[in-house]
């Protein structure tokens, strides 16, 4: 018991000396704010600007130059298209007409108005309204799909910077021979800046899914934790790892540990049925990520005992 009460309170000193570091905590604020900020703004920019309804119409309409006249009058873009209904479900049209049928995605007060231009063109207007649903295909897909993989690698590498800093820097500083003063096991140490840096890097990276969740649809968010949980426990076993052995200085250390991370990344893209099974490489994979995840802890294990016996 007291050997765990260690690994908790040097965990927790560990990471309110990271805490105090304002480049740590910049470094780490800094992604979610500028993406989801940015994303932020553009929505709100959306929502407050004034939009302009897109019309299709059939080629035998677009030539009634009168008719044309009436759309741009009320400022609404038009284009020519020959499958009406299939512009207002991919969404490039709001309102379709050739003149006797109507597809709407718009507004009542759009559809009002555009019932007017046609009856002002005809004497005795015969239409009929359609409103198709709309495909189910997200034009943000891929934006969709790419985004949360993206955050998570560069957490990842964060992450793998983290580990290495906090390393180099405890044994630089003398922090970690103070330790060794403790009668605790010496894989105590590794674990615990393993822990240190598993909760500071991880609560960016849910407070990430979280917002890009109330933005985007997120699919299958559990296998997204776990995915991108295995990427930073990965990145920062990797980083424990490369500055363990007692000789390893932080430029020497980070540039194996950075190079082992992105060639990890580099193999999963370049072999993606290995994807599914190695942390790191599994983001962007359609799969549970519990192997993933299980997989990470394993490499955890290890770094946190090659820590613990490098410096013992």
């Amino acid at each position: 018991m007291s050997v765990l009460r260690a690994w908790w309170w040097l965990s927790v000193a560990l990471l309110k000396r990271s805490a105090r570091d304002g480049m740590v905590v910049r470094s780490l604020a800094t992604p979610p704010i500028i993406v989801f900020g940015a994303f932020g703004l553009t929505l709100l920019l959306s929502a407050t600007r004034a939009v302009h309804p897109a019309v299709a119409l059939s080629p035998e309409l677009a030539a009634d130059t009168e008719f044309v006249a009436q759309i741009e009058g009320v400022e609404w873009s038009w284009f020519v298209s020959k499958e009406l209904e299939r512009a207002v479900r991919e969404s490039d049209a709001t309102f379709a007409t050739d003149g006797h049928t109507l597809w709407s995605a718009g507004t009542d007060e759009g559809e009002l108005k555009l019932e007017g231009f046609l009856r002002a063109r005809q004497a005795e207007p015969t239409w009929t309204l359609v409103m198709p649903p709309p495909d189910r295909v997200s034009r943000t897909r891929g934006l969709e799909q790419a985004l949360p993989p993206g955050i998570a690698l560069l957490y990842a590498l964060y992450a793998t910077v983290f580990g290495v800093g906090m390393l180099t820097r405890d044994r630089e500083d003398g922090t970690l021979d103070a330790e060794h003063t403790l009668a605790i096991p010496t894989w105590v140490h590794g674990a615990a800046r393993w822990t240190a840096g598993a909760i500071g890097v991880l609560a960016w990276v849910v407070l990430s899914l979280f917002v890009f969740s109330t933005l985007f649809t997120l699919r299958a968010p559990l296998a997204a934790v776990l995915h991108e949980s295995a990427a930073v426990l990965t990145g920062l076993a990797v980083g424990l790892a490369a500055a363990s052995p007692a000789r390893a200085t932080f430029s020497s250390a980070l540039a194996v540990a950075l190079t082992a991370a992105s060639g990890l990344f580099i193999l999963g893209a370049a072999v993606p049925a290995l994807g599914p099974w190695v942390p790191l490489l599994s983001l962007g994979q359609q799969s549970g990520g519990v192997t993933a995840f299980l997989g990470a802890l394993l490499l955890s294990v290890g770094a946190v005992a090659l820590t613990g016996r490098a410096s013992a």
